[in-house]
Order: structure tokens, then C-alpha cells, then sequence
């Protein structure tokens, strides 16, 4: 006969949740054990008789149902089966988890089993178990393929429509600049049209002037001036009082009126001359200043298609040097997923991340590997696939 107590070595190995559930005779909902004032199991809890079986031999919980008669029954009002206490021994129950954890066995044994399967160090895969560190669980070649294609017409798009900005802005700019040195020249017309129509009235004036000297000279020939006669423009003084008007006066008149004239009409020259070299020098300042205005908006435009081509081609980098497996920070993954979305890669961190890598393993492709990297290395690469090998192979026997 078997002896169940004379053994000399055991052994453990996973069961998965199927089995488990399989062996279970209900689930634990709550982590009380017993109730203090009735010392009694709490239902659904660590103790619950109707999981685990009764405390009292052939009793259920509610006392309906006792003695040895009512063998194998399950109490319709408190759902324990009558049987002997002793089985609260054998019985399990299970807890479904909320979320996939890691066992410490295989995390913080050494070596870490987890981190020989899945060619991860103790330290790094103790960061992604603790929530420090995202690790790529996934890739969809084909949502990356699309996405270098995207980026690829983006780069593209890129030249032609800066390009276009650059042609329009500068097109903007030369036409304020016309825009302003016409007005400039409207101006310069405008003042000279101003200039002009004072030297006609200064010309008028002084052709009135010169008459009504003519005729006071004319009315006082051949006689004394009874007062100075003048002309008026200048105050120029013609005839002094008491001196005889002669043909020599009219004489000195017509030269005084004909200086004031070119005066006025100097004068008018010199105005109209510094309006124009004014006006000249507001344009050359405009097309100094609009010039200016271009040479920048090509530069910042050019600057920007740089950056814009630099950040895309980074993008790209990223994107074709993204590998299942990857280690990435948190700042990293957010980068990642605003440029990608969740269509081209998934990260996880936790149990969750590591359970769904272990579930995507092919163990028969990766046994056969280790067994090749055997065959073909020597040193510390073939003594660690030698490890991860033994550890493969326990995962299929499992």
C-alpha cells in the first residue's frame, strides 16, 4: 500500500486557471474568516463551510440536517453538504483575481523564471511588475507599414506647402511694398501740386503788387512823392518820400518784381526738390525695410520646414526602431502613443503586461531555438540558454 507520508523529494508545477476552477468548490468573495460573536465560518468567506465543507461531523451550517443519515445532501437553506469535517482538509476554493499577478516564486526565485523565459533581468522585470517601467507588448507590422507610408506623403506634403506659404507670403509682402511706395509717390504729387499752386498765388500777388506800384509811379511821374512808394512783396522802397518820380523808378521797379518772381519761383524749386529727395528716401527706407521683412519670412519659413522634417524623420526612427520587448518610461510611452495611437503598438505595465508576453510565446519554436543557440555557442550564452531551455521545457509540460 502507498504510504502517503514516506517521500523524498516534491514537486511543484504551474496548474492553469481551468484546473484550478476545475478542482474548486466555489469561489471566495470576502476575506473575512470567521464571525467573532458566533464563532462560526463567514459565508463566502476563507472558512465558508458551503466551499470548504462543514466544521461538525454529518452537520450542515444551519443545523437542518444532522446525523450520518443525511450523508451527501446539500442543505437547500444554507448549501453545505452533510459529510464528515474532515474534508475541509482537501476541499479548495479559488479567488478570481481582477487584474494577473505575479507569484513571488517565479518572479524573486533565483534564477527568476519569469525573467529567464522571457530574457528579461531580475531588475528590470521587478520595474515593469511594480508599475516603473512600459514594455512592448505588441506590434501590428501592417498598421506600421501604413504609418511609414503616412509619414512618408507627410514629408512630401511638407516641402510642396511650405513652399507655397513661402511664394504667398513673399507675394503678400512685395505687394504691401508697392502698396506703401505708391502711396509715397501719391504724396510727393499731392505736395508738389501744393508747392506749385502756393508759387502761382505768391506770383499772382506779386504781379498785383508790381501793378498798383506801377500806377502810384505812373500817377506821381514828373512830381515829388508825397510819401514813400514801395513795393509791397519785399518793402522794397521805390521812391523816398519827396524825390521826383522818373522813367528810372518803373526801371528799378520792373528789376525788384523780376528778383521777388525768381525768388518765388526758386524757392518753389527748392521745396518741391527736398519733397522728392524726401519721398526718395522713404522708398529706398521701404524697400530696405520690406526687404528685410522677406529675407525673414524665408528664413522662419525655412527654419520651420526643418524643424517640421527633423520631427517627422525622428517619428520615423521611432517608429521603424520599435521592437516588441522594449523597455520604455512612462514619458517615452506617452510620446509614443500620441504620435502612433494604440494602433500600431500596444505597452503595458504589471503582471497584465508580462502574462499577455507569456501568452504569445510559441514554447515549441522557442525551445527549438535555445536548443540551435546550444549547439552553436559556448560560454555564458550557451549556459544561459541551457536555463532558459530547462525552464521552456517545464512551461510545456505544465
Amino acid at each position: 500500500m502507498l504510504e502517503v507520508n514516506d517521500f523524498n523529494a516534491i514537486r511543484i508545477s504551474l496548474a492553469s486557471p481551468e484546473q484550478i476552477r476545475g478542482w474548486s468548490y466555489g469561489e471566495v468573495t470576502k476575506p473575512e474568516t470567521i464571525n467573532y460573536r458566533t464563532l462560526k465560518p463567514e459565508k463566502d468567506g476563507l472558512f465558508c463551510e458551503r466551499i470548504f465543507g462543514p466544521t461538525k461531523d454529518w452537520e450542515c451550517y444551519c443545523g437542518k440536517y444532522k446525523r450520518v443519515r443525511f450523508k451527501g445532501i446539500v442543505c437547500d437553506k444554507c448549501g453545505v453538504e452533510v459529510a464528515r469535517s474532515k474534508v475541509r482538509r482537501e476541499r479548495m476554493g479559488h479567488i478570481e483575481l481582477a487584474s494577473p499577478v505575479s507569484h513571488i516564486w517565479y518572479f524573486k526565485g533565483t534564477p527568476s523564471r519569469i525573467g529567464l523565459l522571457l530574457d528579461l533581468s531580475p531588475r528590470n522585470l521587478e520595474r515593469i511588475l511594480y508599475f516603473a517601467l512600459y514594455v512592448v507588448t505588441h506590434i501590428d507590422e501592417e498598421a506600421r507599414q501604413q504609418e511609414l507610408v503616412h509619414i512618408d506623403e507627410e514629408l512630401i506634403k511638407l516641402d510642396q506647402n511650405l513652399d507655397e506659404q513661402v511664394v504667398e507670403r513673399i507675394d503678400s509682402l512685395k505687394e504691401k511694398r508697392e502698396s506703401e511706395i505708391q502711396d509715397a509717390l501719391n504724396r510727393i504729387t499731392e505736395n508738389q501740386q501744393d508747392i506749385e499752386a502756393n508759387r502761382e498765388q505768391e506770383l499772382e500777388a506779386a504781379r498785383r503788387a508790381e501793378s498798383e506800384t506801377l500806377a502810384e509811379l505812373r500817377e506821381a511821374m514828373g512830381h515829388e512823392a508825397e510819401f514813400d512808394i514801395a513795393f509791397a512783396p519785399t518793402d522794397k522802397v521805390i521812391v523816398k518820400q519827396g524825390d521826383v518820380v522818373t522813367t528810372k523808378d518803373i526801371e528799378t521797379l520792373e528789376r525788384v518784381a523780376e528778383v521777388w518772381r525768381n525768388d518765388i519761383a526758386e524757392n518753389a524749386h527748392h521745396k518741391i526738390e527736398e519733397v522728392k529727395l524726401d519721398s526718395g528716401r522713404e522708398a529706398e527706407r521701404l524697400m530696405v525695410d520690406y526687404q528685410g521683412q522677406i529675407d525673414s519670412a524665408q528664413t522662419q519659413l525655412e527654419m520651420q520646414r526643418v524643424d517640421r522634417k527633423q520631427r517627422l524623420e525622428q517619428v520615423r526612427r521611432d517608429l521603424e526602431g520599435l521592437k516588441k520587448m522594449d523597455l520604455i518610461q512612462e514619458n517615452r510611452y506617452r510620446e509614443l502613443r500620441d504620435s502612433f495611437g494604440s494602433n500600431v503598438f500596444r505597452a503595458g505595465m504589471g503582471a497584465e503586461a508580462v502574462r499577455e508576453l507569456i501568452s504569445a510565446l510559441d514554447m515549441d519554436k522557442l525551445a527549438a531555438d535555445m536548443r540551435k543557440e546550444i549547439s552553436s555557442t559556448v560560454g555564458q550564452r550557451r549556459k544561459k540558454a541551457t536555463k532558459r531551455l530547462k525552464v521552456i521545457e517545464a512551461f510545456r509540460k505544465s
